[in-house]
């Protein structure tokens, strides 16, 4: 493969005294070598600092970022902030990777000059058996709007993907919102011009009860609400087809969020609905008009917006 690109891996550390050796160790035990390794310990108050420090005097590899509590975006920013990596992969603290996640992900970014390396992952629940899975190395090429056409949502999430530093350019992720990834994948995607997918299941994602994500039904739905509107508006210029699949997604997550919040499943109030429910209605004209949808599906689609 030549000599080996510079690859930074962001690793945000909170609150995970119980997985982070797990985590770490995966990383540093790669196959592929030559890492920058960011443990960015966002004002942790359990051992978190310490073991950062501890693994760093480990291994010369990794580098350390102590800061005050700003949540998963600003953790993430910070490690991008000072990254020298010509790629840069994220790995959640309480996740892993295989031994050859690095390897492959660069192999794919280097031979095809792709800009972005997507592989599978597992999810598994905190406490069950580690899974163990086989790769074939099967890599398929496609453009961002085959990604998001033909691909399912979890492909709007910061892991299991290499990216080209140049890519991400200037790209950070929304300062304390939920929903972090859906603000920002779409747009570091679409600044690609070939990315590569392999179904090898090289990420394994820990689902645990006590995250951000677990507790989401008591958090406010706006930020998802958000940062759907602003993908909206992103790709009505982009493709008719990808602003298609936008609208969609929006009319189907915003209805859910709406009926949780009438229901008291999702914190909100009587002006954020009133707000979703105007948004909504402002799109149906816009679904009317959308050249990348079918009649049929534009009249379900209206009918379900107008709650």
């Amino acid at each position: 493969m030549g000599k080996e690109c510079l690859v930074s891996v962001i690793i945000p550390v909170y609150h995970v005294e119980k997985y982070l050796d797990d985590c770490v160790r995966s990383i540093v035990t790669q196959s592929y070598s030559n890492l920058e390794i960011i443990l960015v310990d966002d004002g942790s108050d359990d051992s978190c600092p310490q073991m950062c420090d501890f693994w760093a005097e480990k291994d010369e590899r990794i580098k350390v970022i102590h800061k005050e509590n700003g949540g998963l975006s600003d953790a993430r920013n910070a490690g991008l902030d000072v990254a020298q990596g010509q790629y840069i992969a994220f790995v959640d603290s309480d996740d892993f990777v295989h031994p050859d996640y690095i390897k492959k992900l660069a192999m794919i970014l280097k031979q095809k000059d792709c800009d972005i390396a997507i592989c599978g992952f597992e999810k598994f629940v905190d406490g069950s058996d580690i899974p163990t899975t086989e790769t074939n190395g099967i890599v398929k090429y496609v453009n961002p709007k085959d990604c998001y056409v033909h691909t399912d949502a979890y492909f709007d999430v910061a892991w299991n993907k290499l990216y080209r530093r140049t890519t991400i350019g200037d790209v950070r992720y929304p300062y304390r919102k939920l929903h972090e990834d859906i603000y920002t994948t779409y747009k570091i995607m679409f600044a690609a011009k070939k990315i590569g997918l392999t179904q090898d299941v090289l990420y394994f994602y820990r689902q645990r009860i006590d995250s951000i994500i677990g507790k989401q039904d008591n958090r406010p739905g706006t930020d998802m609400e958000q940062a759907l509107w602003d993908r909206v508006e992103f790709f009505k210029t982009i493709d008719q087809v990808v602003y298609a699949e936008s609208l969609t997604a929006y009319i189907d997550n915003v209805t859910c969020i709406v009926k949780g919040i009438s229901k008291g499943r999702i914190k909100g109030n009587n002006e954020q609905i009133h707000v979703m429910k105007q948004r909504l209605k402002q799109l149906i004209p816009k679904l009317l008009e959308c050249e990348g949808l079918p009649m049929k599906n534009k009249i379900k689609l209206c009918v379900k917006a107008v709650i």
